[in-house]
């Protein structure tokens, strides 16, 4: 088992000690809109806005790795979340995700 894998195992042991209702759509619903909002939390910790977009933005941001690295540890629970609630495996995600970089490989190559 990697690292990714035992991840995933502990965060669907944690939603069982919780009692959590995964299978529910509406569990399913609350993670997204969680999901969402962690990758909003995530983008708040990085300079997104050049000088041309500071509309009321601090003039100080600064990056924050620390924070970032919090915020996407979040992103990444509930997207677990959501493969677990659609039973959606580890392998059947790795399969999909390697269609998809060559699909997008080929439409570059291919200029799509």
């Amino acid at each position: 088992m990697d690292k990714f894998e035992e991840i995933i195992q502990k965060q669907k042991d944690f939603q069982t000690l919780l009692n959590q209702p995964i299978h529910e759509i509406g569990y399913s619903n609350q993670c997204f809109l969680a999901l969402i909002r962690e990758v909003t939390e995530a983008l708040e910790c990085t300079t997104w806005k050049s000088k041309q977009y500071r509309y009321g933005w601090k003039n100080n941001q600064i990056f924050l790795k620390s924070q970032l690295k919090s915020e996407l540890a979040d992103v990444l629970i509930f997207y677990i979340n959501i493969l677990s609630a659609h039973n959606i495996t580890y392998q059947e995600l790795c399969e999909e995700i390697l269609s998809k970089i060559k699909l997008n490989t080929y439409r570059q190559e291919t200029n799509y």
